[in-house]
C-alpha cells in the first residue's frame, strides 16, 4: 500500500530531517512527540500530506501564476525566445516545488488507490482546462490554427507530460542535458516548437496522421 511503501515518510525519518533544516523553529515543532500527538497513525499522517500536497488552491495558483508570468512574454520577445523562456520558467518552477516532488511519488500508487486516482484525475481536468484557454488565446493572437485531427486539449495535455517528463530528469540526473542553467533554455523548448510546427496547419488542411503518412510508407512488394 501507499503507507506502507513510503518509509521516508517514517516519524523518526522526517523529525531528523527538521533538525537538519537548520531552522530551530521547524527542529522544535517537528519532533516524534509532536508528530504522536497530532497523529496516533502514520496512515493519518500521510492521508494528512495527500491532501495537502493534492488541495485545490495550491494546484490553481500554481496554475494562474505560471500562466500570469507565460503571457507577457508572448507579447514582448518573438515567439521562438517567449517559448525557451516559458519552458525554462516551468521546469524550474516545478523542480524547486515540494509539492510537485511528492505529487510524483504519489502518483506511482494512484492506479491502486481510488481516491488518489480521483484527485489525480480532478489535478488535471483543471490544469489542462487553464492552459487550453491560454494556449487558444495565444493561437488567436498569432494567427495559428491547429490541423484538423488536433484539439487545443490535446496539445496543452501534450506538452503537460513532456514538462513532467522533464523535470523527472531534472530530479534524477545530475547534469542533465535536459536543461541548460547557463543560457536559459531546455529541450522542452525544443518540445514545444516541434510540436507546434508538426500541429499548425499552414494552409493544407491535413490531419497530422495523413501528414506524417505522406512522409515514408512500406516499399511496395516488387
Amino acid at each position: 500500500s501507499l503507507h506502507d511503501a513510503l518509509p521516508i515518510l517514517s516519524r523518526p525519518r522526517v523529525a531528523r530531517e527538521a533538525v537538519k533544516s537548520g531552522d530551530p523553529r521547524v527542529a522544535t515543532k517537528c519532533t516524534q512527540g509532536a508528530f504522536r500527538y497530532r497523529w496516533k497513525e502514520q496512515m493519518h499522517y500521510v492521508n494528512d500530506l495527500i491532501a495537502y500536497v493534492l488541495r485545490d488552491r495550491f494546484w490553481q495558483d500554481q496554475s494562474d501564476n505560471s500562466i500570469r508570468s507565460a503571457q507577457p512574454l508572448l507579447a514582448q520577445l518573438p515567439l521562438d525566445e517567449a517559448i525557451d523562456a516559458i519552458a525554462y520558467n516551468e521546469i524550474l518552477s516545478i523542480d524547486r516545488s515540494i509539492e510537485f516532488r511528492l505529487q510524483f511519488v504519489f502518483q506511482i500508487f494512484a492506479q491502486r488507490d481510488d481516491t488518489l486516482a480521483q484527485q489525480f484525475s480532478k489535478l488535471y481536468t483543471n490544469l489542462i482546462k487553464d492552459w487550453s484557454e491560454f494556449y487558444r488565446e495565444a493561437f488567436d493572437v498569432f494567427g495559428i490554427t491547429l490541423r484538423p485531427d488536433v484539439s487545443v486539449e490535446q496539445f496543452a495535455n501534450a506538452l503537460n507530460v513532456a514538462a513532467e517528463g522533464s523535470v523527472l530528469r531534472v530530479l534524477s540526473e545530475s547534469n542533465t542535458p535536459v536543461i541548460d542553467r547557463e543560457q536559459k533554455k531546455s529541450l522542452l523548448s525544443l518540445i514545444a516548437m516541434s510540436l507546434l510546427v508538426a500541429c499548425t496547419d499552414p494552409g493544407d488542411g491535413l490531419p497530422l496522421r495523413d501528414l506524417v503518412r505522406s512522409m515514408g510508407m512500406p516499399p511496395q512488394p516488387g
